[in-house]
């Protein structure tokens, strides 16, 4: 149909240049003939829209803009004279153009009818050859011709029935009725000419536009070389430096092409699969690490024992790296800290004296696994398209970055754009064993806790982690001391409980698939891109009609948690592979690509976690109903609270006679001290008490020898009334 078309195209550009010539005209006398042209070739006949006497349907019907026809009334009764005052070459000059312009529109009417007509009568012939290019078509009874005639009016367009058909390549048309009789002429063959639609083309297209053609192949576009492009000798070689872009969905779309000469002959075949869009990731090394166990050691003084270093204040000046020789060489030397906590004195906690003792201690950490541990992170993502094409039965592998092309014959590949939707996993930080180069995520609950890999034992190097000498945090324990224990709690963190955890790779978050590649991190997604194709020949799409059947589902994941759930089946079609999609009442799934014999998965979303529920699979041939049914587990995240644990007491059980003997003078030393001095107060005190008689005696005897004083008695007068005067 498209040659008609491009004849039509023709015979528009000849009309004007007929109609108008070398001549110069106004700017709108210009519009206006373009307007009448463009109004005569839409008014032509295209199809009619019924068995009666209703209107045939013209392209004006579906432009809408503009009326079928735009005929100048030659009568003027109604119409009031306008006169120019005293100038009547204005008049003359104003009805001058009017008549050109009447002149050219009927040139432009009667080479239109004939060039036409004409056309209709010569179709372009797509099948054998032949010396003309016309097809042998005879009309047929009931058939809506255009009669052809000499003189019509402008765009008027005489249609008439084919009501008979005579032996002598005559017919009889049956015009429209006129006042209740149907009016019939006769007409040569060559005198009609058929509809630009006819009745068989207008069912065909009507078909065409209700089936619904779609195929594994995608329907992407069409391109369309030309002849003079190409050098025709024993071969035809087409170079026409053409490119197109097709939007794919990788892993669901496939680009079915075929190359075809001038003469519409195959000359190559081409098949473009895209499999997926891999996302490469530049990590961003945060720390590393090992695996670490915390102990505690302690070492309980009194105040001034002999051989301890509880005096003074020794116990307020400790720092984290001071060595205390009674907890040994191997936890002083190990990365950790330690501290001193004034304890209580005196006989009940195991001093001789009251004065407050000393409970030294240190927390220090160990590790039992050789292996080092890299945390990092992924700023940024390099995205990379991974697929093959066939290009004569001969497949190659290709992996495409964007805006880089890649070129295989006379054929190259472009990604010209590739959207990502923001997700949570790229942000996401990673936990890697540098030995086995093993790798899981770090859920969200480890990063936000006191136990995440940064906080228990970051260091800045590779060796650094493997000499064990990197810093240690002072709040990675916490330490509750009483006079005889610390009871420390330390953060640690189980890293090989993490990567074989359900966080370690592979991993399918939603529509991502996380792996790792000889330790990169890899992200790989159904991502829709535009890929450009420039090829050297015209490409003709193919595409099949298929059909697919859903068996044995599958349901397997979690609910509301971050991998998902995902639905595994068996898909089969009747012809090639396919990409089906499906519709649930409230269950969705994500569209796959049926192969026959294959087991295949796809990331289902749900809101509940038993799923029962009927569902139909829509391919390219029809639909497919199905049942879904399955149950979601609940996902049980780590808690980041089981990572503290209280750390081991290393410190020796049984201590040496010399050290317990040390604690027992330092202590008993001063009490003896002590008894010693309130014993010789008591003696003091007897002799004392044996002493003072003697003393008094002699005393006695001193006073015998003094003489004692004479008293001389004082006469006695009674007085009256008995009173001493």
């Amino acid at each position: 149909m498209g040659g008609i078309y491009e004849r039509l195209v023709a015979l528009c550009k000849s009309t004007l240049h007929k109609s108008l010539g070398r001549r110069l005209i106004p700017d709108d006398e210009l519009r206006t003939q373009l307007l009448e042209c463009a109004s005569i070739i839409n008014s032509r006949p295209l199809c009619y829209q019924a068995e009666g006497d209703t209107p045939v349907l013209t392209p004006n019907d579906f432009l809408g803009v503009m009326p079928k026809q735009l005929p100048y009334p030659t009568d003027n009764d109604d119409d009031p004279d306008w006169l120019p005052e005293n100038d009547d070459s204005a008049r003359a000059a104003l009805l001058k153009r009017w008549k050109d312009s009447n002149s050219r529109l009927e040139k432009t009417w009667n080479y239109w009818n004939k060039a036409y007509v004409t056309t209709l009568q010569d179709r372009v012939k797509n099948t054998h050859d032949n010396p003309h290019l016309s097809v042998k078509s005879f009309p047929q009874l009931n058939e809506i011709v255009i009669l052809q005639e000499d003189k019509t009016p402008r765009q008027s367009w005489r249609l008439g029935r084919v009501s008979e058909i005579s032996s002598n390549r005559h017919v009889k048309i049956a015009l429209g009725e006129r006042n209740g009789q149907r009016k019939t002429v006769a007409r040569p063959i060559n005198r009609i000419c058929p509809l630009e639609l006819r009745a068989f083309s207008t069912c065909l297209i009507s078909l065409l536009c209700l089936v619904r053609l779609t195929l594994s192949c995608s329907d992407l576009a069409v391109l369309t070389g030309q002849a003079q492009d190409c050098q025709i000798s024993d071969v035809i070689k087409c170079r026409y430096q053409q490119s197109t872009l097709f939007p794919v969905t990788p892993s669901t779309q496939t680009v079915c092409a075929e190359l075809r000469a001038p003469n519409n002959e195959a000359s190559t075949r081409l098949v473009i699969k895209l499999k997926s869009v891999k996302y490469k990731c530049h990590r961003s090394t945060l720390a590393y690490t090992r695996q670490v166990a915390a102990h505690v050691v302690k070492s309980v003084r009194c105040d001034q024992a002999l051989g301890s270093e509880c005096f003074s204040n020794f116990c307020e000046s400790t720092k984290s790296e001071t060595k205390i020789p009674a907890f040994g060489d191997q936890p002083n030397s190990a990365p950790g800290h330690t501290n001193c906590f004034r304890r209580c004195g005196c006989a009940w906690c195991g001093c001789g004296l009251c004065s407050e003792g000393c409970l030294f201690y240190r927390y220090f950490l160990e590790s039992d696994v050789p292996d080092i541990f890299t945390v990092f992170s992924c700023p940024s993502f390099t995205p990379t398209v991974v697929g093959e094409f066939t290009l004569n039965n001969i497949t190659k592998k290709f992996v495409l970055t964007p805006a880089l092309p890649y070129h295989f014959s006379n054929i190259t590949l472009t990604v010209a754009s590739l959207s990502t939707a923001p997700a949570p996993i790229f942000n996401s930080m990673f936990l890697q064993n540098l030995r086995s180069n093993s790798t899981a995520i770090i859920p969200e609950t480890v990063r936000s806790s006191p136990s995440n890999p940064l906080s228990v034992y970051p260091c800045a190097s590779a060796s650094a982690a493997r000499d064990m000498s990197c810093p240690v945090r002072k709040d990675i324990c916490r330490c509750s001391p009483d006079s005889y224990d610390p009871h420390c709690s330390c953060h640690v963190l189980d890293l090989p409980e993490i990567l074989r955890s359900d966080h370690a790779l592979p991993l399918r978050r939603g529509d991502l698939m996380l792996s790792e590649h000889d330790g990169e991190v890899l992200v790989t997604a159904s991502t829709p891109l535009q890929l450009q194709i420039q090829i050297n020949e015209t490409l003709v799409l193919q595409t099949h009609l298929s059909t697919c059947t859903i068996e044995d589902t599958n349901i397997i994941g979690c609910l509301d948690c971050t991998e998902g759930a995902t639905m595994s089946m068996k898909c089969s079609t009747n012809f090639g592979p396919t990409t089906a999609r499906f519709e649930c009442d409230s269950t969705i799934i994500k569209e796959i690509e049926c192969i026959t014999g294959e087991r295949i998965s796809t990331s289902i979303y749900s809101t509940t976690s038993d799923i029962n529920e009927d569902c139909k699979a829509i391919c390219v041939g029809g639909e497919t109903q199905f049942s879904l049914k399955g149950k979601l587990a609940i996902a049980q995240p780590i808690i980041p609270s089981d990572m503290e644990r209280a750390a081991k007491d290393l410190t020796p059980e049984v201590v040496s006679v010399w050290e317990a003997l040390k604690d027992i003078w330092g202590s008993y030393k001063t009490i003896f001290i002590t008894v010693l001095s309130v014993g010789l107060f008591l003696i003091a005190v007897y002799l004392l008490q044996l002493f003072i008689p003697l003393f008094m005696l002699a005393g006695e005897c001193l006073r015998n020898r003094q003489p004692r004083p004479q008293l001389t008695p004082l006469p006695f007068r009674r007085v009256h009334g008995g009173q001493r005067p």
